[in-house]
């Protein structure tokens, strides 16, 4: 019987934490704003505050097909690409991939 508990315990902690992990790559659309490439890379700009997104996950559309793709900008406000950011892979061109596909909306 203990084992069960110890097991089943086991089994909520783990589904926990991968909802957790899961949870950190995905952020709400912020307001409108505009994508802006200079030397350094592409930053979003808020309209309503003038102000960068940084650290987290948005919806942009990045290549102008009208559909939004999820990306994420980092601590300097500039989107981060060909990396992993809490277990989300990135593309070149600063999109989530959801099993090998850019996941939009």
């Amino acid at each position: 019987m203990n084992k069960i508990r110890i097991l089943v315990a086991t089994m909520v902690a783990v589904t926990a934490m991968s909802l957790t992990t899961f949870a950190a790559c995905v952020r709400n659309n912020p307001s409108e704003g505009t994508l802006k490439h200079d030397s350094v890379g592409t930053c979003w700009t808020d309209n309503n505050t003038g102000e960068a997104l940084k650290d987290l996950w948005t919806w942009v559309d990045t290549d102008g097909d009208g559909k939004k793709e999820k990306c994420y900008f980092g601590s300097d406000g500039y989107m981060v690409v060909y990396t992993e950011i809490n277990g989300c892979y990135v593309d070149e061109n600063g999109n989530i991939l959801e099993e090998g596909v850019v996941d939009t909306i």
